[in-house]
């Protein structure tokens, strides 16, 4: 969609023809190179299907949303990353603010839904109609947007948008920018003050923008200044308790990682990775009842059966837990079917070596 956008701005005659005149012009100049593109894309899919044996987790369920509630969960999507293109602020790592506050119809949902819709349209319109710059950014920037706006897509992870995911918008916008025209609109006595004006605007952002970075850079510095914000902002948020106990472990505090993983467990929180981690952490400090507790917890967890990663890491862990107490033929088996489970992680194939 976004070559037969460009198309459509750089090579049809809008000031002369109609629009299906037009668009006929566009397909009969470029048809077999749309044709190859689609066929590219149907081969890989195929290909990506035979190499892996699926295109989805397909450990994962989604509940079905009412009408209602998607389409304003996609509005406000919509909006919030226009938002980000504009004024990019408060751009942490996690952003899981679930999706309850688009059950009911408020004046905020509904304004939202206003705005998302006009911009969608105003698009719509220039493109079709005009073939103006301003209507082509745009509906680009509104295709490359439509994989993350959970319009027909899977729940990746706990967070309801991510920053990065405007980055090719922003390249479109980017692309495309140099070709306005503001001045065009304006009447020639005004054009200066307007560009003073704008001048202005863009100046003061720059600033505000600057100073943006230089508060945000050092929180992304390091995992634990990253995770710590998160923290702070979430502090019930199993992505930024998960890895804050990595970061701890990768700075060797495993008496901070684990009394971490310990608190959010009796917080109430679920988070079977958190308690993982603490049984493993527990298996290094030689504090072996503590590691079987935490793990006689994790089997009480409905991940444990439908998410192979965990359910891997918990015979990893448990075989460790065995081999520390010298119940090497029992670890034996555990681990063999972590091994089998993912024969690429190293692991539990150096807890094996240890058993045997």
């Amino acid at each position: 969609p976004l070559v037969v956008l460009f198309d459509w701005l750089l090579h049809s005659d809008r000031a002369t023809q109609p629009f299906w005149p037009a668009l006929r012009q566009i397909l009969r100049r470029n048809l077999p190179t749309y044709m190859a593109m689609l066929l590219a894309a149907v081969a890989y899919l195929l290909l990506r299907r035979w190499a892996l044996g699926a295109l989805v987790d397909t450990h994962r369920v989604d509940h079905q949303q009412p009408v209602l509630e998607h389409l304003q969960e996609v509005c406000f999507l919509y909006v919030h990353y226009w938002r980000s293109l504009l004024w990019p602020i408060h751009m942490g790592p996690i952003h899981p603010l679930g999706t309850a506050r688009f059950t009911v119809v408020s004046v905020t949902n509904t304004v939202t839904d206003i705005v998302a819709l006009a911009i969608f349209g105003a698009a719509a319109w220039l493109t079709i109609r005009r073939a103006s710059v301003a209507g082509c950014m745009l509906l680009a920037a509104t295709l490359c947007l439509l994989p993350v706006l959970h319009i027909a897509s899977i729940t990746l992870d706990e967070s309801l948008y991510h920053e990065r995911y405007a980055m090719t918008a922003l390249a479109m916008l980017c692309v495309l920018g140099p070709r306005l025209r503001p001045a065009a609109a304006v009447p020639a006595l005004r054009a200066r003050h307007a560009g003073a004006v704008l001048a202005g605007i863009l100046a003061m952002w720059a600033v505000l923008a600057v100073l943006n970075i230089r508060a945000t850079l050092p929180l992304w510095s390091n995992d634990l200044n990253l995770w710590r914000w998160s923290m702070t902002d979430y502090p019930r948020s199993r992505t930024a308790i998960n890895n804050l106990i990595g970061a701890y472990i990768d700075d060797d505090n495993y008496a901070a990682a684990r009394a971490l993983a310990v608190k959010a467990r009796r917080n109430g929180i679920h988070c079977p990775s958190c308690v993982l981690d603490e049984a493993s952490i527990a298996v290094a400090q030689n504090d072996l009842d503590g590691a079987a507790e935490a793990l006689r917890i994790v089997r009480g967890y409905p991940e444990l059966a439908r998410n192979r990663e965990i359910y891997r890491s918990y015979l990893a862990t448990t075989g460790q837990m065995l081999v520390a107490r010298r119940q090497f033929h029992d670890a034996e088996g555990v681990l063999r079917e972590a091994v089998k489970l993912d024969p690429m992680v190293a692991e539990p194939r150096v807890s094996l070596a240890l058993a045997l």
